[in-house]
């Protein structure tokens, strides 16, 4: 398994929020997980074509989640990933949302 870090978070509109892993890295076949994700070619982020489906703090975990059951790669958030129009609150739930096991990796709040 790898270890990716996310580069950017973006709460594009209320409903839209995109992850840009970082090194440049895609996922264009993730709509065959099956699972209301989706790869966005323009944007080079992974989005929910459902956003509606998930609260945005648990968004962002499945999508986590679901990169490294499907392509073994685990995003990570770290020191340089960027929060774009989130607020400190939703970034802390965000985070909070994470697995027990990323903690020692969550950026001071």
């Amino acid at each position: 398994m790898s270890e990716l870090q996310i580069d950017e978070v973006v709460l594009e509109s209320p409903e839209h929020l995109l992850v840009r892993p970082g090194n440049g890295k895609s996922y264009p076949m993730i709509y065959r997980a099956g699972n209301g994700l989706r790869w966005n070619d323009e944007q080079a982020a992974i989005v929910a074509y459902e956003p509606k489906r998930w609260p945005h703090d648990k968004l962002l975990a499945h999508i986590i989640s679901t990169i490294e059951s499907e392509y073994g790669d685990k995003l990570v958030v770290g020191e340089t990933t960027k929060w774009v129009n989130i607020s400190d609150g939703l970034r802390h739930a965000m985070l909070c949302q994470l697995a027990p096991s990323d903690t020692s990796r969550k950026p001071n709040l």
